[in-house]
């Protein structure tokens, strides 16, 4: 009988240590005009080398127009990834 409780608590624990993990995040250079960085938190099975374009939105005002449009467009991108620890927040 204490064998069955101690192997139920052994399972509940080593639920809890690993349903704590952190999240996985890559480091992606933009190969466009700016050579801008972005860090993308992504799924633990999303592999970040195979992660190569991002799409980028964003919004501007036509020359002579005063209503403003959407413009969308892909960037290639290379990535790595990096760990949780090393991705300082400070910037945001």
């Amino acid at each position: 009988m204490k064998a069955k409780i101690f192997a139920i608590a052994g399972v509940l624990m080593l639920l809890a240590f690993t349903s704590c993990s952190k999240g996985k995040f890559c480091k992606c250079t933009l190969d466009n005009q700016q050579n801008e960085v972005r860090v993308i938190n992504v799924d633990h099975g999303t592999s970040c080398k195979k992660m190569t374009q991002i799409g980028i939105e964003e919004q501007y005002t036509p020359e002579g127009d005063s209503v403003p449009s959407l413009r969308r467009f892909m960037v290639d991108m290379t990535c790595e990834k990096i760990k949780a620890k090393d991705y300082d927040r400070s910037d945001e």
